[in-house]
């Protein structure tokens, strides 16, 4: 008797919870009616199995610094290829047919396309002409380490040299037909530098061996030192301007406003550090900082934490703030001629998109255009 009482109240609460119930006539035709909404959406389309097992065919792909070109790296079966896309509408061309490269970047003069493997660096012309090719890594451990915006064609690399049981870090320009020139030797590792329309070195980070160190680089090639950095803060050098200050994105904690978070930044001729640009909810680092190729004046920033976003900056808030507008919801990654009417490449994700898709946006109409459209590429 003790265990049946025990039982009777929890099997009375089941069969209230189970008895059926008559929904009022009101509540009953909402449900109907939001039934009968979702069976009137379209259905996702059904993808076969294979989809899901396949390599992405496009690796990568690039905005030529005029904003009239794209150049994507592009998987069929067992090879890679170089392929130039006009940005008018014509028809793409492939310019190499096999190449092990995981990056594609613009020459400043839009002439060349630098080809970054992890083997080697490979340059190519639009005009199908073949470069020099570079290995990388090795003793040397040679690294590309950005592009010379200083330059027509030309990169930076940094390599190291052996002396006795010691080294030393070199930092180089090669350009388009491999002629190379030493711009800075030093004792300790050199993670990034920034260079002057002269296209001398007046900025570099480098490391301390217990943190790294923001400097100056003074004629002759003396160093001012100007901002030390704590264990897991970061610098990157992005341009250095005429006026002698200094674009950068990092998180350094103790000058500029903006917490541990990382932010686009403005180092002033007086040394002070300001911040330009940072998270507007104050939750998320700095993912990717868009710079003008000609004029190396920050354009859009992106941050990606509970939410994707990306926020104009200057000149450039109603153009990105358009963009973003087309793709609610959407993670947006952009790239951008040089000029306030050069074509952006605008990539668009989403956890229901297998992978990106591409656009062009045109800011003199305000247009939109998919571009790099393959069954392979994208789907959904």
């Amino acid at each position: 008797m003790t265990m049946l009482r025990h039982l009777c109240g929890p099997l009375a609460l089941c069969a209230l919870l189970l008895a059926p119930r008559t929904l009022p006539a009101q509540e009953a035709e909402g449900l109907r009616a939001a039934e009968a909404a979702q069976r009137a959406l379209p259905r996702a389309p059904r993808l076969p199995r294979t989809a899901f097992l396949e390599n992405r065919t496009l690796v990568a792909a690039a905005l030529s610094p005029a904003g009239d070109a794209v150049a994507y790296l592009r998987e069929r079966k067992a090879s890679r290829a170089l392929w130039l896309l006009p940005a008018d509408g014509g028809r793409a061309r492939m310019l190499l047919g096999a190449t092990q490269a995981e990056q594609v970047t613009w020459s400043r003069d839009g002439r060349w396309l630098f080809l970054r493997g992890p083997r080697a660096l490979a340059i190519v012309g639009v005009d199908g002409r073949s470069g020099v090719r570079v290995p990388l890594g090795g003793s040397e451990r040679r690294r590309v380490m950005k592009l010379d915006p200083s330059q027509p064609a030309a990169v930076l690399l940094r390599e190291r040299v052996a002396i006795g049981k010691g080294e030393r870090w070199r930092v180089l320009r090669m350009d388009a037909q491999g002629k190379r020139t030493l711009l800075r030797e030093d004792a300790r590792w050199i993670h990034d530098v920034a260079l002057d329309a002269q296209g001398r070195i007046v900025a570099l980070a480098r490391f301390e061996g217990e943190h790294d160190a923001l400097y100056r680089v003074r004629s002759g090639g003396t160093l001012h030192e100007v901002l030390r950095l704590r264990p897991m803060e970061r610098l990157e050098l992005l341009a250095a301007r005429a006026d002698g200050s200094l674009l950068l994105a990092g998180n350094p904690r103790s000058t500029a406003p903006g917490g541990d978070f990382r932010r686009v930044m403005q180092l002033d001729p007086d040394d002070r550090l300001q911040t330009v640009h940072q998270d507007p909810r104050g939750e998320a680092d700095l993912d990717e900082v868009v710079v003008d190729p000609g004029t190396q004046q920050p354009l859009a920033a992106s941050y990606r934490s509970t939410v994707a976003a990306t926020h104009g900056i200057g000149d450039a808030q109603a153009v990105v703030a358009d963009i973003a507008r087309r793709f609610p919801g959407r993670d947006i990654g952009l790239q951008a001629g040089s000029g306030p009417s050069a074509r952006w490449l605008v990539s668009e994700r989403a956890a229901t998109l297998r992978d990106p898709r591409w656009w062009l946006y045109d800011p003199r109409n305000a247009t939109l255009r998919r571009v790099l459209e393959d069954p392979g590429i994208t789907a959904g």
